[in-house]
């Protein structure tokens, strides 16, 4: 059960890693910080703003909070990977591809 949680846009003093994609939020990028306690553990967590957009459609479709980045990368093939022109040449990971990642910026 959640307990407390907080959210908040911050502006990147150094790198970090996005909790979804695992790519490099790079310093003076503007990123989605959240914290808080969840079944008595505490965690934070650092987001591209996108991948917090992705996470946001991900849960309300779902009707859920509770995710993998497996189970995204997923839900994102799924529903903008099946008619793209370039499925079967493209070697980019889900995260990177600009035709889902316009999709939420």
């Amino acid at each position: 059960m959640l307990e407390f949680y907080r959210s908040q846009i911050r502006k990147a003093k150094k790198s970090h890693i996005c909790s979804l994609c695992d790519l490099e939020i790079q310093s003076g990028e503007k990123y989605q910080y959240q914290c808080g306690k969840y079944d008595e553990v505490f965690f934070s967590r650092a987001l591209h703003l996108y991948c917090d957009n992705i996470l946001q459609k991900f849960s309300v479709e779902y009707n859920d909070h509770e995710y993998t980045p497996e189970w995204v990368a997923d839900w994102l093939e799924d529903k903008y990977c099946f008619d793209c022109e370039n499925e079967e040449i493209c070697q980019k990971k889900v995260f990177q591809c600009t035709k889902i990642l316009n999709n939420f910026m």
